[in-house]
């Protein structure tokens, strides 16, 4: 709570304030303000009065006057990414370094240890994996449109890097798929694996040209990911990976899938 005592003595926010805040209460970085509030009136330690809906929107004031300092940007490690994992040590550095991974091509290493590296690097943990959806449409058959096979087992490892045991119940959606004794047979194979998953249909009937990884957990919360089919991560194919950060994308994305 130091950013509270900060703003009640009229002090500047600083990106620590803000990781905090993002982390307490993402709801204030949204566009949207369609979450509801009901209006309490608490005493504060101040010479006014707030109400729940005042005291938001003071906070939400507070936080637009964030102006980047030299001097937080001269800290070992600074970076605005909440997850980050890089150091942005240059203060003069265009852009930020994001967790955006791009890999593989002829002569490297395949992508697959860099991307599953980043999915272990940015999930929650601690906390029970509730539903997977991933929207793949060429996982059923388990080649890409390259050739190359291996989506089934990229799918089995991803699962178990988010933290799935072989005694963990959850669900995982994907791809719609109208056959369903393809479907069966997928999630027979599946549950060979993982004996309490059961794999069902996503809620979304279009085309997703793009793949993406989202996750459901326990305690409310999402993680989201994109990048290319699961078939594509053993091949010598360059692809582009990464987490989603931006809590509007992620809840514009959990509005489509759930």
């Amino acid at each position: 709570m130091e950013w509270f005592n900060r703003m009640v003595l009229g002090l500047p926010p600083r990106a620590k304030d803000l990781k905090e805040l993002k982390e307490s209460a993402p709801e204030l970085f949204s566009n949207e303000d369609s979450f509801p509030v009901t209006p309490i009136i608490y005493p504060f330690i101040h010479h006014f009065y707030w109400n729940t809906h005042e005291f938001r929107e003071l906070v939400k004031i507070w936080v637009q006057s964030y102006k980047e300092n030299a001097e937080e940007r001269s800290e070992e490690g600074y970076c605005d990414h909440l997850y980050c994992l890089r150091k942005k040590v240059i203060p003069d550095a265009e852009g930020y370094m994001q967790m955006m991974t791009v890999a593989g091509g002829k002569g490297r290493n395949p992508p697959a240890k860099s991307f599953f590296d980043l999915i272990n690097k940015t999930k929650i943990k601690n906390t029970n994996v509730v539903r997977v959806i991933l929207t793949d449409p060429f996982i059923y058959t388990d080649v890409g449109q390259t050739g190359e096979g291996g989506g089934f087992s990229n799918l089995l490892t991803l699962l178990e890097n988010l933290n799935n045991s072989t005694q963990s119940t959850f669900e995982l959606q994907l791809t719609p798929q109208n056959n369903v004794e393809k479907k069966d047979r997928f999630e027979s194979s599946i549950k060979q694996k993982f004996p309490n998953c059961t794999v069902s249909n996503h809620n979304n009937s279009s085309t997703f040209h793009d793949r993406f990884i989202f996750v459901q957990y326990a305690n409310g919360e999402h993680r989201a990911w994109y990048g290319p089919s699961l078939n594509g991560l053993g091949s010598n194919s360059i692809i582009i990976f990464g987490d989603l950060i931006d809590n509007n994308a992620v809840t514009q994305l959990s509005k489509m899938l759930l």
